[in-house]
Order: structure tokens, then C-alpha cells, then sequence
């Protein structure tokens, strides 16, 4: 007894350990790539608005948990959003691996999930990043799953006079599934699976239909929390979409016609294809984890079978493959991830059916090629600068807004955390719209000297025209970086028609 409460104790300190080495490869405050992306979780967290935030800026989908979960931190400490975010990502993703690693009686698998976590494979480092949604879907999934197995294991006991322990364990259920769909409707799809595979052995059964209707009073109050949750869940949803911006290809769900779906296959077989040729991003120590991750499965197909969660998984694939996001993206991967980490958990669940040499040989077929995955992506990205120090520069322009490309405003704006405004030339993807207002009263406009707009090609005191801002250029630049910035000055305002 003494010794698993160690153990357990070890698997904490360990974990602990490798997020905070992961922070500081990945976390947005040193990550290389920081971009627009992660930058609109600052700009949601220093400026935001229920419920017209509910979701990604500019969007009807990504539900806004971190920034909403970040916001009384960010009040509390006053610290870079940056730094809040951050820490607030990695807890996600370090109490989802508490929570899972309860049900894993093996050290060697709880390190494999630790693995996969904290250093993912690199077609999965979206999980680290604080611009996706993925480790806040992973904390209420893993969540979700907890009260299952905790309102299945409790109403068995005593099923036939359900008490208020099962009550709050199955609405907990409940809520934490509505919020990782909220969080990314792509949740739907793994709920769906689970749901296709266990209809029509336990809920389509004659034997449980019978049992409904034989204990139909003692569980009347049961259905009533169910159903009430279910549509608390449902109004929830449409409620928050009511406020989004709406977008026609957000609303399509699945691929139907042949065309595409032979379209999708021929995405997935270049993916493949990727993979086995080593082209674009993949190496061969990638190459080598996927072939680990192929052998570990069989091995555990042929000592154990299969189970429902395998099962549950294998459909959840199969639809996520029909999923119109993952065809606009040309089949990507990243759409997996919850099943990334599904699948790795229920390696790490079925290695204490090996014996402890296999288990440690399984642990470093898969964590060498992770790890030389690591290392080779750091070698070629790690930056001598932090993400606030490579802007240390903006620190001398003053407040006001800059407008240019998506990739350039955002990410300069997220970096001084709101203090300079972004607006985004392309119509498409102008995040802030709806703060457009509060935008106009800035005095100080920036423009990127790479793109500067025809109507602003004339350098000069004169007047020039952006659509409804009249400015004029003041004579200063500002060097960031590789690009200069050139400052205009507020005029006035003409007829209001940039929409």
C-alpha cells in the first residue's frame, strides 16, 4: 500500500516536472512560432465581452473557455496575458493527465502518456498552443469520462434507489460533455462513436428496455436531472451561437457526396504517403514513433482483443474523416488529437498486462523517436529571444492601432498585449470586427511599409482616405524587428462603410 501512495506521489513530481520543461519549450511565452493565431486569446482575455465572445473571434465554433477561465487570473495578477494563458493551457492538459493516469496501474504507461502530453509528436503540437482548442477539450473530456465511470461504477451499487451521488456525477457527465462540445464541436464526434458502438449492445437491448421499464418510478427523478441537463446543455449552445458571427461552410457537418469523400481519401493517402516518403515536416524518428505506436496497438489487440474504448475510437475515426473541417483542411491531423491522446491512453492502460521489461521496451519504442522528434524540431526553432523580447522594440511606439496582414497586426498586438490595436486588411479574416467602434477612437494608425494600402502610397502631409478613417501621415517610423511601421494621425471620419 505504502509503496503504490509513493509511486502515485513519483507519477505527480514527475509530471509536474515535464510540464514545466515543456512550458519552457513551448510555452507561448519562448514558443517560436507564436503567430495571429494564439495573439486573439490575448487580445479575448485584455478586452472581453459576454456574450459576443463566446467564441474565437470571428467565429461560431472554438468556445472561449480558456479565455473566460483566464480572466479572473489575469484581473487578480495583473501579469502578461501571455503568461496566464499559458500556465492556464498547461494546467489543462496536467490535470486531464492526473485525472487519466487514476485509471492506469502502470508507471512505465502513465510515462507514455506523459509523453504524448507534454512533448506530442509534431503533427500534434497544437495541443501545447494556446491559439487551439485542444487542451481545454481534453480537460473536459477527460472530465466527462471521469464522471461516467464514476456515476456507471456508483449506480451500479445501487441502482435501484439512485441517491445524490449519482445525481451529481451524472449532470457532472452532462455539463462536462456540452463544454468540450462547446469547446470544439469535433467533441460530438467521440461521444458519437461511443454512442453507434453501445446502442445496440446495452441501450438497444430488449434486457435493458425491460429493466427501464421495471424500475421506471425509482428512476423517474434520474431522468428528470438527465433530461433537464441534456436541455440546459442544448440552450447553452444555441444560446452562445446566437451571438457569434456566422460563417455558411461553419454550418456543414459532414462530406456527402461521392466526389469529395474520394477527394478526402486522396487527401489522406498524400498524408500517408507524407509519412512513409518523409516529405514536408516528417523525419524519420517520426516516422519510427508512428511505426511504435502501430506495433504497440497489435500486441495489445492480440493479448487483450478488443474493448469499448477501442471500439469507440475506431468509429469516432471513421467520422472524423467524413467531417467537413477536416475536408476544407485537405485531411488534417490535428482534427485527431483527442484521439491522439485517447489512443496513446489506452496503450498506457493495457501495458500492465505485460510483463516489466516489455513494458519498459514499449515505453522506449515510443519515446525515443518522440524525444529525437523534440530535439530536432527545438535545434531548428529555438530562439535566443523570448516572444515579449523579440517585440521589445514596440515598447517605443505609443498606443494605436496597426492595420496590415492577419499574420503581422494580431501577432503585434497579442505581443503588447492590446496596447497597439489590430485590424487586418483582409475582409476575411478581421478578427476584431465587432470592437470596430472602440477602434475608431485611436488618434494613431500604423501601417506596415511592406503592404501599405494604394491610398496611402502618397508620403506626405496631405489628406488621404481609408474607407471611413481620414489620416495623414506624421513623418515617423518605427523600426520591429524586419519590418518599419509608418504612423498616420487621425483626421476625422467620413461615412461609416468599413463592415
Amino acid at each position: 500500500m505504502q509503496s503504490t501512495i509513493l509511486s502515485r506521489y513519483l507519477v505527480y513530481l514527475i509530471s509536474l516536472l515535464a510540464a514545466i520543461c515543456s512550458f519552457y519549450f513551448y510555452g507561448p511565452i519562448n514558443y517560436y512560432f507564436f503567430n495571429s493565431d494564439q495573439a486573439i486569446h490575448v487580445l479575448m482575455l485584455n478586452n472581453f465581452e459576454w456574450p459576443a465572445d463566446a467564441y474565437y473571434w470571428g467565429q461560431n465554433r472554438l468556445g472561449s473557455f480558456l479565455p473566460i477561465l483566464a480572466l479572473p487570473f489575469y484581473k487578480l495578477f495583473h501579469a502578461h496575458p501571455l503568461w496566464i494563458l499559458g500556465i492556464l493551457n498547461y494546467t489543462f492538459l496536467l490535470v486531464s493527465f492526473w485525472i487519466l493516469q487514476k485509471y492506469i496501474k502502470s508507471l512505465w504507461g502513465n510515462l507514455v502518456l506523459l509523453a504524448i502530453l507534454f512533448f506530442p509528436h509534431p503533427s500534434y503540437y497544437y495541443i501545447l498552443l494556446i491559439g487551439h482548442p485542444y487542451a481545454a477539450q481534453i480537460f473536459c473530456l477527460s472530465l466527462s469520462i471521469h464522471f461516467f465511470i464514476l456515476f456507471t461504477n456508483a449506480f451500479l451499487e445501487s441502482f435501484t434507489n439512485p441517491t445524490s451521488r449519482e445525481y451529481s456525477y451524472g449532470v457532472s457527465f452532462i455539463a462536462f460533455s456540452f463544454l468540450s462540445i462547446w469547446i470544439n464541436e469535433l467533441s460530438a464526434m467521440v461521444y458519437l462513436g461511443f454512442f453507434l458502438f453501445l446502442y445496440p449492445l446495452v441501450i438497444g437491448s430488449d434486457r435493458f428496455f425491460n429493466y427501464l421499464l421495471k424500475e421506471r418510478k425509482s428512476l423517474l427523478k434520474l431522468w428528470v436531472y438527465a433530461i433537464g441537463s441534456l436541455v440546459l446543455g442544448v440552450l447553452f449552445i444555441v444560446y452562445t451561437k446566437a451571438y457569434a458571427y456566422s460563417d455558411p461552410s461553419y454550418g456543414r457537418i459532414f462530406i456527402t457526396t461521392l466526389s469529395t469523400i474520394i477527394e478526402q481519401g486522396g487527401y489522406l493517402g498524400n498524408q500517408l504517403l507524407n509519412i512513409v516518403l518523409l516529405r514536408n515536416h516528417h523525419s524519420i524518428f517520426q516516422c519510427v514513433f508512428y511505426f511504435s505506436f502501430t506495433i504497440s496497438v497489435v500486441l495489445i489487440l492480440k493479448k487483450k482483443g478488443t474493448d469499448v474504448l477501442f471500439k469507440t475510437l475506431l468509429i469516432s475515426s471513421i467520422l472524423l474523416f467524413f467531417v467537413y473541417w477536416n475536408y476544407r483542411s485537405h485531411f488534417d491531423v490535428k482534427y485527431y488529437i483527442p484521439i491522439y491522446v485517447a489512443a496513446f491512453a489506452w496503450i498506457a492502460y493495457h501495458l500492465n498486462s505485460f510483463s516489466q521489461v516489455k513494458q519498459g521496451v514499449l515505453f522506449l519504442a515510443i519515446a525515443i523517436p518522440l524525444f529525437l522528434s523534440n530535439t530536432d524540431y527545438i535545434s531548428i526553432t529555438r530562439s535566443d529571444k523570448s516572444t515579449l523580447g523579440m517585440y521589445d522594440q514596440a515598447n517605443l511606439i505609443p498606443a494605436g492601432v496597426a492595420y496590415g496582414e492577419y499574420w503581422d497586426v494580431y501577432r503585434l498586438s497579442g505581443a503588447t498585449a492590446g496596447r497597439i490595436q489590430g485590424v487586418s486588411n483582409n475582409d476575411w479574416d478581421f478578427r476584431n470586427r465587432h470592437k470596430l467602434d472602440s477602434l475608431k477612437m485611436f488618434d494613431r494608425w500604423f501601417f506596415y511599409s511592406k503592404n501599405l494600402p494604394d491610398s496611402l502610397k502618397q508620403i506626405g502631409s496631405e489628406q488621404v482616405v481609408l474607407t471611413d478613417i481620414k489620416v495623414r501621415n506624421t513623418g515617423k517610423q518605427y523600426i520591429l524587428m524586419s519590418d518599419t511601421l509608418i504612423e498616420f494621425t487621425k483626421l476625422g471620419s467620413g461615412p461609416n462603410n468599413l463592415k
